[in-house]
């Protein structure tokens, strides 16, 4: 069945720059378990990921990641806060779709539709589109850069595809239908500008089965599904779009692996350019922990250095994500080898998800147990150029996340004038301002640690005198904080329409599509009728901020917040 490989078309490579990505999949459980749900991009998990909460994705950019590659994918929930906190954060994302609709979902999952998985794609991917994928252009997001259609088709659409003949066809009848139905969703939600390019990542295996390549590990898959993607109709199936095309100008292979360097050059990127010598290719989980039994040992360090310099040296290959961020203790076993961090005993935040209630830890370095004296965060710092992290607050209280008043001040002030200036810089927009130096800022917020004697008070008074260093607008509003959760924000309007008298909860349709919106036009005219003080009255249990027009939250506030006469009457 399996034709010749077409020639060079086009090398569509998606930027110049590596792919430092890695893989998160932050289970929040300490032990053996099971979750709900899967998807850490919805808004529910922001006390992970979010700057008010774990403040995963800043971690990652310390790190040196560029690229976070995620797993589930609930369509139904917005991922419009992951895809903008992770564009903030200067991280492009690779998404995936979730195995439900292909072997979880009943009825009418894709293994019961004899592999046309068009339907389920299509359905799936045009719920994504409308949920924070797209732009209000209909553009893609700007940090979308990759969509994993499944991963590990090989090893379930159907679980055989590597052994047992007839395997591989519908295996890949799986992935090329799911892509026409992917472009069918594209195409009817009238997509604009540039496009992501597409992915099923496949695993290490040796397909024997597979007409071509069937002696090395992820490439018979791969010609397989390219044959497929030029012959459908050979596979059993009559696509609604020209997949062909789309497969030339958009397609990138991946696959996963625990194998080490030198095993992926020999098996694999010694061979792959002559076979597809116009498909980008990336490793999307890469972490061997069997190096210290290699002869020689070779260490981490050692290890993503090598394949890192691969990537380098190569017209093909992207880069790789590393497998993984936080150690999976839900699962158990040898798969806790894996993770860069672990979870402390220092409580972060509560996080209700899905209708449980998980406690979000503090991370904690695992040691590289073959790099002597290096835990895993340093050893992938150094791999990936970061600028590293202050190991010693991961468990401490985040200037990020503590009340604007004298305790969270005095918890702050006695971690140094570099912590102390981010609260610093907290209080300033939560009065309707913006920092204009940093310099000066850190230079202010060195006469208030702990042993200046100075207090929160004091610090909110020298702020309100609007120093040089400060920009205040006269067009400030009270306003819905986009660093908070929608779950925290839809609590405060819930308190604030159940406590106040006389005060109308009546939310025009245009600013009621979602917690943030809602809240930007209550909050707003809450402050305008009851106000004096932004840390006091515009706080909402730290749902809502006092915000210039000119900061994020202001921005995206505009449409449906008032502004109030401009009066800065501090009382702490």
């Amino acid at each position: 069945m399996l034709r010749a490989v077409l020639p060079l078309l086009c090398l569509h490579l998606v930027g110049a720059r590596l792919m430092k990505a890695i893989s998160y999949g932050p289970v929040p459980l300490k032990a053996a378990g099971r979750i709900p749900q899967d998807d850490w991009m919805v808004e529910a998990a922001k006390p992970m990921w979010g700057p008010r909460g774990r403040d995963d994705l800043h971690v990652m950019k310390q790190l040196g990641a560029n690229t976070v590659r995620l797993y589930g994918n609930n369509p139904n929930q917005s991922h419009e806060g992951f895809l903008d906190e992770a564009h903030r954060q200067e991280l492009k994302v690779v998404a995936g779709m979730s195995d439900f609709r292909y072997i979880q979902m009943d009825p009418g999952r894709c293994i019961e539709t004899d592999y046309d998985c068009f339907n389920q794609s299509r359905d799936s991917y045009a719920l994504n589109l409308k949920t924070g994928f797209l732009t209000e252009y209909q553009e893609y997001h700007p940090a979308l850069a990759y969509f994993i259609l499944i991963n590990e088709p090989d090893l379930k659409m159907p679980s055989t595809s590597t052994t047992v003949a007839g395997g591989p066809e519908q295996m890949a009848r799986a992935v090329v239908s799911a892509f026409d139905g992917l472009l069918e969703a594209e195409k009817m939600a009238n997509i604009t500008g540039d496009l992501i390019n597409i992915t099923a990542t496949f695993s290490y295996a040796v397909c024997i089965v597979c007409e071509e390549l069937s002696y090395l590990p992820a490439l018979g898959q791969m010609a397989t599904l390219v044959d497929a993607m030029m012959n459908p109709e050979s596979y059993g199936y009559e696509p609604r779009n020209n997949v062909t095309e789309a497969f030339w100008s958009r397609w990138t292979h991946s696959f996963n692996t625990n194998n080490p360097a030198r095993d992926l050059k020999a098996q694999f990127f010694d061979r792959y350019p002559e076979h597809f010598p116009s498909t980008p290719v990336f490793v999307a989980e890469y972490h061997s922990v069997i190096l210290q039994y290699l002869t020689p040992v070779v260490t981490l360090q050692e290890d993503l250095a090598e394949v890192i310099d691969m990537a380098n040296t190569s017209d093909l290959f992207l880069g790789i994500s590393f497998f993984q961020y936080q150690v999976a203790y839900w699962k158990g076993g040898t798969e806790m080898d894996f993770g860069i961090f672990g979870l402390g005993n220092f409580l972060i935040a509560e996080m209700p998800y899905y209708g449980h209630t998980y406690d979000i830890w503090c991370l904690e370095p695992q040691v590289s147990h073959n790099t002597p004296g290096s835990t895993m965060p340093q050893v992938l710092t150094e791999a990936y150029d970061g600028p590293g992290l202050e190991y010693e607050y991961l468990c401490q209280p985040s200037p990020n996340v503590v009340p604007l008043s004298q305790d969270g001040f005095a918890a702050i002030a006695a971690q140094g004038a570099g912590r102390l200036g981010v609260f610093a810089r907290r209080v300033v927009e939560h009065l309707g301002g913006m920092v204009v130096s940093t310099t000066e800022l850190e230079a202010f917020a060195a006469q208030y640690v702990t042993d200046s004697g100075r207090t929160f008070a004091e610090m909110v008074s020298a702020i309100a005198q609007k120093p040089p260093w400060t920009s205040f607008s006269a067009q400030a509003a009270c306003v819905s904080d986009r660093a908070a959760d929608a779950g925290q924000v839809g609590a405060a309007i819930a308190w604030l329409c159940g406590h106040t008298p006389g005060f109308s909860c009546d939310v025009p349709d245009d600013c009621s599509q979602d917690a943030f919106s809602t809240g930007d036009w209550l909050f707003s005219r809450w402050y305008l009728r009851n106000g004096h003080d932004p840390l006091q009255d515009c706080s909402f249990g730290g749902a809502a901020i006092f915000a210039s027009p000119d900061t994020p939250a202001g921005r995206a506030a505009a449409a449906c917040a008032v502004v109030v006469p401009r009066r800065l009457e501090v009382m702490v």
